[in-house]
């Protein structure tokens, strides 16, 4: 089977939008080279209908069109970062100038001058020896030891060819977006010693070179701010009702008062889980006089936009839509339609952008070479009721059923909670599909796409949404007979893990459970996870008080447990740590119970998604193992 995974790892191909002028779209390639242990990148340009790939003779990270067919990049060369000009007729490339920073991001404005974001790093308190701090929020999954760095912002003027810098060293700049029409740059700032990330909106004018604050409170998160109709318009939330949870909703700043602009009751963002995605944007898209956004609601992810103070559908022919553009003429979506892998597409639009007309065109065939060596897994949408709501369930049928057999079941749970599962293509179904299970799934209580209310499970971990999950599992082995129900197994991750983890101290009812970057203790979980102190006290309603923390918590009841459980974490996981594994297993082992345990070396909570295509390899190989030889 291990052999089976990479060759099918090695087939799937990610996308990733990078930059569009006028009618000119460039994007990646990405696939996974299991061999080299790496992912590797190849550049497009998409104009006119057709794709061309861009002959890239070095390394590149952030790739942006200075024309329609000039591109400038960043590289990173040693102890510093280069940009490069590169035309794509002639083929010519050049250094443009280096600058000693990581470049987080950056953007061309049609003076020719280079907004570039930085981190600025303080070697004397992070380097090879020592990590120093006096911020709360000092490390972060994926980036490791923050401490001492900052997001600053520069301007490079490729006119006079000189540097400046625009924010002070004593801010730390997260989100920056610039409006080219108005020739305005609108930037975030936060504090690291928030415990919430309440920030604060700033807009410098780059012809006068002055920097204005748009609102001093700090009692928002504001996620995106720019111009719409002669306003300042931006998403934010105060957390003030639903908590850490609640969806952001549109503002007017005006003279330094926030003023709410247009209600709203689902997020800006694609929540819906996938595992052969690379990369995740919260793509908005400034355009005259609306802004155009991502929302996922229901289980479906879509284009909207907001104009004359209305947020309206503009594009939903795909289940999932994970980024996208407006050229002139043509929205440009990457997305995965039902169960087929993640593909470029394109359809017309009119002239001002505000309508699409005529066929939706698949503009790449990169899951050709996948599907030709895989039969996808076939898949049912349901209806169920769970706690007075309804909502939908999905089963996905093993390979080769027969109706008239017996197949072993898993209840696949997703992570979040404040995620979604839908019925768009996941490799981890696929290989469970193969080795012959029904797999059932659903987004109990908390989950996304349903509105705050529904969303918010404060204080009620481990209740609503088990009792939710162990309805759903009544309904799914009453409606499908040839599940067997003493052939029951458990998977899920981060979230999905705590669920997994909660689940078996109180039945019996799975013969096994598999529990990945998971939670097991909310006591030192508080301390020591990148959101620990704020999500807890969130999300379990209680500030740090040691017994109702520990109510919360799976390791208060491990002499409950009677199912064989497969404990699968990251050495490097900084969002739930390796600790919330290792004391799981230790009591676990102390009580005689049977476990084990797999620690994935240097990888992080985005092990799954992201992670090294050798670690990957392994992970789905060692979970197919466990659950070939005990279920």
């Amino acid at each position: 089977m291990k052999n089976k995974i990479k060759s099918d790892l090695k087939k799937i191909k990610y996308l990733k939008l990078d930059d569009f002028f006028k009618s000119t779209l460039v994007f990646e390639k990405i696939k996974m080279n299991v061999k080299k242990n790496a992912y590797e990148n190849k550049l497009f340009y998409y104009e006119n209908g057709k794709t061309k790939k861009i002959s890239m003779d070095t390394d590149f990270d952030i790739v942006r069109l200075f024309s329609s067919r000039v591109i400038i990049y960043s590289a990173k060369k040693r102890q510093v970062t280069g940009f490069y000009i590169k035309n794509l007729d002639t083929k010519d490339k050049k250094l443009l100038f280096d600058i000693d920073y990581e470049v987080q991001d950056f953007a061309v404005t049609d003076d020719k001058k280079i907004v570039i974001l930085v981190n600025e790093k303080d070697l004397m308190v992070n380097n090879e020896t020592k990590v120093e701090t006096t911020d709360l929020n000092y490390r972060f999954n994926g980036s490791g030891y923050v401490a001492g760095s900052a997001g600053r912002i520069f301007i490079y003027d490729l006119i006079l060819g000189q540097l400046k810098k625009v924010t002070p060293k004593c801010q730390n700049v997260d989100f920056f977006n610039l409006n080219k029409k108005e020739n305005k740059l609108f930037y975030l700032i936060s504090d690291k010693n928030n415990l919430y990330n309440f920030n604060t909106p700033y807009v410098y004018d780059l012809d006068k070179c002055v920097t204005k604050c748009l609102y001093d409170k700090k009692d928002f998160e504001f996620t995106f701010v720019d111009y719409i109709d002669n306003k300042v318009v931006a998403v934010a939330t105060n957390f003030k009702r639903y908590g850490l949870n609640e969806n952001p909703k549109f503002y007017e700043i005006e003279n330094g008062a926030l003023n709410l602009y247009l209600e709203n009751d689902y997020g800006f963002e694609n929540t819906i889980t996938s595992d052969v995605q690379y990369d995740q944007v919260d793509r908005f898209l400034t355009i005259k006089d609306s802004i155009y956004f991502l929302s996922t609601r229901g289980d479906k992810c879509s284009i909207y936009r907001l104009i004359n103070g209305k947020a309206e559908l503009y594009f939903d022919e795909l289940t999932s839509v994970s980024d996208f553009v407006i050229t002139d003429d043509e929205l440009v979506v990457t997305g995965f339609k039902d169960t087929n892998l993640m593909e470029l597409y394109s359809k017309k639009t009119s002239i001002d952008g505000k309508k699409t007309h005529g066929k939706l065109k698949k503009i790449t065939k990169l899951s050709k070479k996948f599907e030709k060596s895989n039969k996808i897994y076939e898949i049912d949408k349901f209806k169920c009721e769970l706690n007075c709501d309804i909502i939908y369930g999905y089963i996905i049928y093993p390979r080769g059923y027969d109706k008239n057999l017996n197949y072993p079941g898993v209840l696949y749970i997703h992570g979040g909670p404040k995620m979604v599962a839908s019925h768009n293509f996941n490799y981890d179904l696929q290989l469970l599909s193969e080795l012959g299970y029904f797999v059932f799934y659903t987004n109990p209580h908390g989950s996304d796409g349903l509105g705050d209310e529904f969303a918010d499970i404060m204080g009620n971990w481990g209740k609503i949404d088990y009792d939710d999950l162990m309805n759903f599992t009544d309904v799914v082995l009453k409606n499908f007979k040839q599940i067997d129900k003493d052939r029951l197994a458990v998977i899920g991750g981060s979230y999905g893990g705590f669920a997994v983890n909660s689940i078996i101290t109180k039945t019996d009812r799975f013969k096994l459970a598999i529990a990945q970057r998971s939670i097991s203790n909310f006591v030192s979980f508080y301390g020591t996870s990148d959101i620990g102190a704020v999500f807890t006290s969130d999300q379990l309603n209680t500030e740090y008080d040691f017994e109702k923390l520990l109510e919360f918590s799976p390791i208060k009841n491990v002499d409950k447990i009677n199912t064989k459980l497969l404990i699968m974490h990251s050495e490097k996981d900084f969002t739930c740590p390796l600790e919330q594994a290792t004391e799981f297993y230790t009591q676990l082992k102390l009580n005689d119970k049977d476990v084990k345990l797999i620690i994935y070396k240097n990888e992080n909570h985005n092990l799954s998604r992201t992670g090294s295509p050798k670690s990957r390899v392994q992970r789905l190989s060692d979970m197919s193992k466990f659950l070939t030889k005990n279920l």
